[in-house]
């Protein structure tokens, strides 16, 4: 089952974020206490609230939205995949998917699945062949590690005839995803008059540097221990960063690498092709092949686009009487309530703990609504606002702007509608 959830001012507010009622109903009793959301690069375990039907992303849930800057008009898409287990996407302010960062899910002492680990029945161990003169010009595989142009070797140097193993640490959940497979697919079609290897990013090579394959470094960078290497990607841009040969087995791209990744934005599962374009400046060309967003449909970037869209429709909305603005979300739809915000009830509604509001739309047709404050910050409109909702056959994604018009003896306040024109089904 998906759903979407807009973050709105109540959930930075409340510090939870309360799950739609139709999902609670067909999958509330199945639910433990515990819910696993995974996100790429992160996997997290949130404590769920259930109160009298409502059940609630709580415990956890503040410290998630401060990691992945979640603020009022993000849009969350979840999946629900049973057992409590969620995945879920995040789309920012300008409609696009965010970047996640790596989370080690150090709230729940639980290994992030979606980032490196070294237990043997979570990885995956990816072979190189590397044959000799009979090999192909570039031999097609599941590689994750490196693969090799062959005939592109230099005078005098020839690879080993043996199969050598070549361990790379990939997740098997991440492993075996058919976007994973596509971006390796994509790499594999590669194609250069020059020698080349590829590398799958993984977490350690994310967080700090990169080693170089033996059998290139070995053909292509001997009797060098320490030098400069100059990486380009197509746009022109390029990083001098520091080759490092620390054993003779392991040869590392240290100092400048993290900031390639950094500026490149490589997440853990990008698949990268080094290939050597000058080999006396030693200068290589970095091609990159990027992990697909997983469950993204373009049903969910339009609605995402249409949403942001609405916002700055709504944003448009000028006039000389005070005024605020609301999000439509689930529990102003079916909760017979909207929350009022603290700075405009501090400030226009004082000393009020309960009247009557007129609300008129632009058609000229009103509805009495009962305004209740139990606190100076904390009002809400509630008797009516059910009807109002019906009436206006209003949902989740719109945005209504309330207009103070008459504040004398019966207020009264004019709201226009902005609409969400799409919606998922």
């Amino acid at each position: 089952m998906h759903f979407y959830e807009i973050c709105h001012t109540s959930v930075i507010r409340d510090k939870r974020l309360e799950l739609p009622k139709e999902f609670t109903v067909k999958y509330g009793k199945k639910l433990s206490d515990n819910a696993i959301i995974k996100v790429p690069h992160g996997i997290w375990h949130i404590g769920l609230r259930k109160d009298e039907g409502v059940i609630s992303f709580e415990n956890g849930w503040p410290e998630f939205m401060e990691f992945y800057s979640i603020c009022v008009g993000h849009v969350m898409f979840f999946r629900y995949d049973g057992n409590s287990e969620f995945q879920l996407h995040i789309f920012g302010k300008d409609a696009t998917e965010i970047d996640y960062p790596c989370h080690n899910n150090d709230n729940a002492n639980h290994k992030d699945e979606m980032t490196s680990t070294h237990s043997d029945d979570d990885e995956v161990e990816v072979v190189s062949i590397h044959s000799g003169s009979t090999q192909s010009n570039y031999e097609p595989s599941m590689t994750s590690e490196s693969s090799l142009n062959q005939n592109a070797k230099p005078a005098g140097h020839k690879f080993p005839q043996e199969s050598r193993k070549q361990r790379t640490v990939v997740p098997t959940r991440l492993f075996h995803s058919k976007a994973f497979q596509a971006t390796l697919k994509a790499a594999d079609e590669f194609r250069s008059e020059n020698p080349f290897y590829k590398l799958t990013m993984q977490a350690s090579y994310i967080k700090a540097n990169v080693r170089v394959p033996n059998d290139f470094a070995d053909s292509y960078l001997r009797n060098k221990t320490q030098t400069k290497i100059t990486l380009g990607i197509p746009d022109g841009r390029t990083w001098e960063v520091e080759y490092v040969l620390r054993t003779p087995t392991e040869r590392r791209l240290s100092r400048g690498w993290y900031r390639f990744v950094a500026d490149n934005h490589l997440k853990e599962g990008d698949v990268c092709v080094f290939e050597l374009v000058d080999r006396e400046k030693i200068q290589m060309n970095v091609h990159i092949f990027r992990l697909q967003k997983r469950f993204v449909t373009p049903e969910m970037k339009n609605y995402a686009a249409g949403f942001q869209a609405t916002l700055e429709a709504a944003k448009g909305f000028t006039s000389e009487n005070p005024f605020f603005k609301v999000v439509m979300h689930t529990a102003y739809i079916n909760g017979g309530m909207v929350t009022v915000p603290a700075v405009f009830a501090t400030s226009h509604l004082t000393n009020i703990k309960q009247m009557m509001i007129t609300l008129r739309v632009s058609d000229g047709r009103t509805w009495e609504v009962v305004y209740v404050s139990q606190t100076p910050t904390n009002g809400r409109i509630s008797q009516g606002w059910a009807e109002f909702v019906a009436d206006n056959d209003l949902k989740e994604g719109d945005v209504c702007v309330f207009e103070l018009v008459d504040r004398r003896k019966n207020f009264e306040m004019n709201v226009y509608i902005f609409r969400l024109k799409y919606s998922i089904d």
